[in-house]
């Protein structure tokens, strides 16, 4: 893994959205967290291309069990896209 990753905001008591490998990771679970802050990796996730701020790709953990997963993850963190866009280092 190469760099590491830098955490762009708290988006909910579980959520959170990270800065890595020139897109934005947006994660809602604390068992994917976990699992990507040891690999830099998420098995599952929905990327939209220009999602993120200053028009980066954003991926969006998926929770295979649980399809709307996703789409709560997606509105907490366009809800708080608008936040100032200052990464606090890890």
């Amino acid at each position: 893994m190469e760099g590491m990753p830098t955490l762009l905001n708290q988006i909910g008591e579980d959520s959170c959205a990270h800065d890595f490998d020139s897109r934005h990771q947006v994660i809602g679970r604390a068992e994917a967290s976990r699992a990507f802050w040891w690999s830099g990796y998420l098995p599952y996730t929905r990327t939209l291309t220009g999602g993120g701020r200053q028009a980066k790709t954003a991926a969006f953990e998926v929770d295979k069990k649980e399809p709307e997963h996703v789409e709560r993850l997606r509105a907490r963190f366009e809800s708080n896209s608008t936040q100032p866009p200052d990464a606090l280092p890890i």
